[in-house]
């Protein structure tokens, strides 16, 4: 979003006061739409989370509810979400939605939204909500896809082209340190790999979510190990500067895996300049995540956990994805 948002957010809010304090009261039939959720992705500048995005905003509008859509500039700005969220908390949100930068700094904040008597509903990746609820919050659902599955998704996929060939190398570029999806997606994809023992990892270091780093990573890889035949990277963004560097040192022969299915990165898919990529549907976890999030607004119980869908997308059905014939 914008930053001129946060002026329509702070106004916005006055109203939003009076709709979530005024739920228990016998004049309940106040007009819905000035009920307000918090939406909180990574960053809005990411394609991923800007369809996310979209899902939410639509999904909204069909239930008649205000959303507040935000996130940092940068996925490593972690303080700058956490102070949107405790802004939100202290405007008197009625709901806040939130793929979270990083799972443990925010969790004073949603402490702190619960105390408020406001829900809380995680999408993309996951909080886990015992630490939460040891610390005196709560989590009422988790919504996002198996990124372990999706890391074996890719592995096999990468061990399946080099099956046979004798000792081959590859590359990981991680996501931030840590944070639990990039080491549901590494790990994923190493254990796929156990089924292909002449294929080995011989480097791994994370790309923060970037498309610089990831071009930076690939070049140190490529550095250390002229001979690498092939780069999983942990997300499209990197693995677009995974394939930059490739480009620049002549390595069209390298193959390279991302993981999100953004538009760009599937286009190149098609192009054959990626292998392939692993889908997710952001736009499904905007949409799930604000249902859900009106659900608990009106007092209703959750499904603890909501998993999305994820395929892996290579040249046989990537043009597909870009028709929207697939999830």
């Amino acid at each position: 979003m914008k930053r001129s948002a946060a002026i329509f957010f702070a106004l916005l809010m006055m109203f939003s006061l009076v709709a979530c304090s005024s739920d228990s009261d016998e004049d309940s039939d106040k007009d819905s739409s000035a009920e307000t959720i918090a939406f909180f992705v990574k960053t809005p500048n990411n394609p991923f989370f800007v369809t996310m995005m979209k899902g939410a905003q639509d999904s909204a509008d069909e239930h008649g509810v205000e959303i507040y859509l935000d996130g940092p500039q940068a996925e490593t700005d972690i303080q700058a979400q956490v102070a949107m969220v405790e802004n939100a908390i202290a405007q008197g949100v009625c709901a806040i939605v939130i793929a979270p930068c990083d799972k443990t700094s925010l969790i004073p904040a949603l402490v702190l939204a619960h105390e408020a008597g406001i829900p809380v509903i995680n999408v993309d990746d996951f909080i886990d909500k015992d630490e939460v609820g040891a610390a005196g919050g709560q989590i009422l659902a988790f919504i996002g896809s198996d990124n372990f599955a999706g890391g074996k998704l890719a592995g096999a996929a990468m061990g399946k082209l080099f099956e046979g060939q004798g000792n081959v190398k590859v590359a990981i570029i991680e996501g931030m340190a840590g944070v639990p999806n990039s080491i549901l997606r590494y790990t994923g994809f190493a254990e796929a790999l156990n089924s292909y023992p002449n294929v080995e990892i011989v480097f791994s270091q994370p790309g923060d979510w970037d498309t610089q780093k990831g071009y930076d990573q690939t070049t140190n890889a490529l550095t250390a190990h002229p001979d690498l035949a092939g780069v999983f990277c942990c997300n499209d963004q990197m693995a677009l500067g995974a394939l930059a560097a490739a480009e620049e040192l002549g390595r069209d022969d390298l193959v390279i895996i991302g993981y999100d299915a953004n538009t760009d990165a599937v286009e190149r898919v098609v192009a054959g300049d990626l292998h392939g990529t692993v889908a997710q549907y952001p736009y499904d976890m905007g949409r799930q995540g604000v249902d859900a999030a009106v659900k608990a607004m009106n007092g209703e119980s959750l499904q603890e956990k909501i998993a999305t869908l994820i395929l892996f997308i290579d040249q046989s059905n990537a043009q597909d994805q870009l028709d929207g014939k697939l999830g």
